[in-house]
């Protein structure tokens, strides 16, 4: 006899996945810059202990940027609207059209300079990041000061040989130490006390290295990020929607009353969706510091201190010589369907190889 269905209850576990976007979301009307799946990360008061993971995008995946590099230029509007929500800037990233820039030409035109400051965009560089200090939450984003990643790149460049430390390497690459001083608009991160660590792997233990680079080759950093409808941010920035707190300590970037020339523009646009998020804004960034770091002494190298490696991790900074290199393996064509076939660390190794600029001598 066919064996019978069972009837009734049947319980069904959540996937990983979704617990952890739940853990991500709290109370609230709020709006946020990143998928609420992801977890950011704030450098604590003091000393810091990261790892910079390498980048895992496409330049086509973000045109914006002009540049290679390990993190991902992004321009956000902060403190808008009722809820002091934050919204990457539609314009900044090629989005089409964009009421805060619109309303930032209107300021201009009107004369009001400090009101159009308020609207300008702030640059942020996002990684993928590892906390040292608590490894087992794996890759979490972090939305550098712009200023903190231009002295961090200078780090990275030797003034006298001009070679270049290349700190995302995954089995080459270094740790940086850094301390975060001050709060608010006073807040620093002191280039003079930032250190480029001995050259290590990402982790020692193989199968959570290899976890950690496929999670971040799925999740390249432009796919982290949340833009929203033109409707959507006019009506947060006009005070259409949220609940503003009097107690609140930031005082919103609200819309001003629209003019006839504007109001004339907008008829032809569909009525403002209301918003029905239920997210908490993301973590408060630092503020950028009135003057860039103090830089370093002309003379002083940019690389390591010399300090032996922690010794609860035995792959990294292992002392032993580098396997010799297979004298055909240069000679090999770069594969360029990356993304298809061979571990992630070769398909890395295979990115990188083919977008260095070889010099004609």
């Amino acid at each position: 006899m066919p064996k019978e269905e069972p009837r009734g209850f049947s319980y069904k576990k959540r996937t990983k996945e979704s617990l952890k976007e739940r853990a991500n979301m709290k109370g609230g009307n709020y709006d946020t810059t990143f998928k609420p799946k992801f977890t950011q990360w704030k450098p604590k008061d003091g000393k810091n202990l990261i790892r910079i993971l390498p980048p895992t995008w496409d330049p086509e995946d973000a045109p914006w940027q002009s540049t290679e590099h390990y993190g991902l230029d992004i321009f956000i509007n902060y403190n808008i609207g009722a809820d002091n929500s934050q919204y990457l800037s539609q314009s900044k990233h090629g989005k089409g059209e964009d009421p805060i820039a619109e309303a930032k030409r209107e300021a201009q035109a009107e004369g009001e300079k400090e009101f159009a400051k308020k609207l300008n965009p702030t640059q942020r560089i996002l990684y993928w990041i590892i906390d040292r200090t608590d490894e087992g939450a794996g890759p979490l984003l972090w939305a550098a000061p712009f200023t903190f990643d231009k002295a961090l790149s200078n780090l990275c460049i030797d003034e006298d040989t001009k070679d270049v430390i290349f700190i995302d390497d995954p089995e080459k690459g270094r740790d940086i130490r850094f301390y975060r001083e001050g709060t608010g608009l006073n807040t620093t991160y002191d280039a003079s006390k930032m250190k480029v660590l001995p050259a290590s792997l990402i982790y020692e233990d193989e199968v959570i290295e290899e976890e950690w680079l496929n999670f971040i080759y799925e999740n390249p950093l432009p796919s982290v990020l949340n833009f929203y409808e033109y409707d959507h941010i006019k009506s947060a920035f006009d005070g259409k929607i949220g609940i503003f707190d009097e107690d609140g300590d930031d005082a919103p970037v609200r819309g001003k009353k629209r003019t006839a020339a504007a109001e004339e523009n907008d008829k032809g646009r569909d009525p403002p969706r209301r918003a029905t998020r239920t997210t908490e804004p993301d973590p408060e960034p630092d503020p950028e510091p009135e003057q860039e770091p103090l830089a370093r002494s002309r003379r002083a190298r940019p690389v390591v201190e010399d300090e032996p490696p922690p010794p609860s991790r035995s792959r990294r900074g292992r002392s032993e010589p580098e396997p010799e290199a297979d004298p055909e393996e240069d000679n090999d064509p770069v594969d360029e369907s990356v993304g298809r076939g061979g571990s992630l660390r070769e398909k890395l190794a295979a990115r990188r190889r083919s977008r260095t600029p070889v010099d004609d001598d």
